[in-house]
């Protein structure tokens, strides 16, 4: 068997291999596509089906005795070039609702990669202290910088949450035993960004583009409690 005969079997077992896998994944994202889609309709819950050039995804709105909300769950690809064999995706979920809002400041959650986070953000100041904040935050740091580290929530929820905000009492008044309690599940499972801001209620997931009814139902019930806390302790 001369060398040619032999690269080009091996071509075509690797592009056999190939067109093999992708037939998988295709399936495999049918499935949790349509598994999404059953759960939402038994949830009474609205789905929108998006396929832009380079956004796809979903957008699902709900309404419960709290509020009305909207979930979209999408991955947006770059309009750039990423070069050859490279692609730039952006993947990324967020709950959100206007039915709650701060008028004139800001208060948000964001994920520590360590318990001792917290005390050297407090050490730092100026363009450092933004830099690290933009690294816990991403997109959210351009506003949360503006914002004073605060102190609040239980030892347990410091370890997974610092904690930016114009008037520390808004933190206590959302850190409520139960609140902690489905901020700490939605941790264990995700980096979590939790905003209210002038704009509303926003609870994101910035690296992920979530279908599971595990971390979906902790969003939208994690968003529910905040606005029932905020409401009702007017």
């Amino acid at each position: 068997m001369n060398d040619i005969l032999l690269n080009l079997i091996v071509l075509v077992v690797f592009a056999a291999l190939g067109l093999l896998l992708f037939i998988f994944l295709q399936n495999r994202k049918k499935q949790k596509d349509a598994q999404f889609i059953q759960m939402a309709k038994e949830k009474g819950w609205e789905v929108e089906r998006i396929q832009q050039p380079l956004l796809s995804g979903y957008r699902v709105r709900g309404r419960n005795t709290a509020c009305e909300w909207t979930i979209e769950s999408l991955a947006e690809a770059s309009p750039r070039d990423a070069g050859p064999g490279s692609s730039e995706v952006g993947l990324s979920t967020r709950w959100w609702t206007k039915d709650v809002a701060l008028a004139d400041r800001g208060l948000v959650f964001g994920p520590v990669n360590n318990p001792g986070d917290a005390q050297m953000l407090a050490s730092m100041g100026g363009a450092m202290f933004s830099k690290v904040i933009h690294g816990l935050l991403g997109e959210d740091a351009d506003w949360a910088a503006d914002l004073a580290l605060v102190n609040a929530g239980s030892d347990q929820f410091r370890q997974k949450y610092l904690c930016l905000a114009s008037e520390k009492e808004d933190a206590i008044r959302v850190l409520q035993p139960g609140i902690e309690k489905l901020m700490l599940a939605l941790a264990d499972r995700h980096r979590v960004v939790i905003k209210l801001t002038p704009a509303g209620l926003e609870i994101r997931i910035p690296t992920e583009q979530m279908l599971d009814r595990t971390s979906l139902d902790l969003m939208v019930n994690l968003g529910t409690a905040i606005v029932e806390i905020w409401l009702g302790s007017r």
